[in-house]
């Protein structure tokens, strides 16, 4: 279970990149492979930009705050970042708006459903996240892409994992808290002797998520 969590937290990560960072993956040949190297380094400007406005507690002036619920806030240039990360994967702005709010909304709803359930993972279960993720995107066939990404940022690579420590230990609480609540259900399930069915289970967490997002009482202020 523990693997599986790893393995969803590497693979959001690299989409949250836009990055088919596979081993094998082909290289594509130039002019191709030049415009693909400056599409991740315009990514990587772009998350560049969203990343120096991450989402904090409630500080700064409420017209820097996009939204805010009960245990967080979302500050108008991570909001913004986001949306522009969608617009570049080819979302129209109305479409890329709708779903920020919604990616945004069920992240920080659903981290403080983790926490208060005690599902966050240790720093030192992040670590490895991290360090699997980096040895297989150093074996990756296109790694290139990545390199590129973080010229755009205009970090390291060891100021940038640093900088994804945080977004890791979101996901991966995440992970932690859907897999408990999942072990709660099929208990339930199995007490009851109709044993846990997946179209039942996916139509609880749906629940689930609602709750903690509706819980948050989220107001957009701007």
């Amino acid at each position: 279970m523990e693997m599986d969590r790893r393995r969803r937290a590497c693979a959001a990560l690299c989409l949250a990149l836009g990055l088919g960072l596979l081993a094998g993956t082909p290289r594509r040949p130039s002019p191709a492979g030049e415009q693909r190297g400056a599409a991740f380094y315009q990514a990587g400007v772009r998350a560049g930009e969203k990343l120096r406005g991450g989402p904090s507690g409630a500080t700064g002036p409420e017209a820097d705050i996009y939204a805010a619920g009960r245990d967080f806030s979302i500050p108008r240039t991570y909001y913004d970042g986001t949306v522009g990360e969608l617009m570049a994967g080819g979302r129209d702005r109305e479409t890329a708006e709708e779903l920020a709010r919604q990616i945004l909304f069920y992240k920080f709803s659903l981290y403080s459903a983790a926490e208060q359930a005690g599902c966050t993972v240790s720093d030192s279960h992040v670590e490895q996240v991290i360090a699997d993720t980096r040895a297989g995107i150093r074996q990756a066939a296109n790694k290139s892409d990545f390199d590129s990404y973080l010229e755009g940022m205009g970090m390291s690579e060891e100021a940038y994992w640093d900088s994804q420590f945080e977004n890791i230990k979101i996901y991966e609480s995440i992970s932690a808290y859907r897999d408990h609540m999942f072990q709660a259900f099929a208990a339930e399930a199995e007490g009851g002797g109709t044993g846990a069915d997946e179209a039942a289970w996916e139509a609880e967490w749906e629940r689930i998520v609602r709750e903690a997002i509706d819980g948050q009482e989220i107001e957009i202020l701007g």
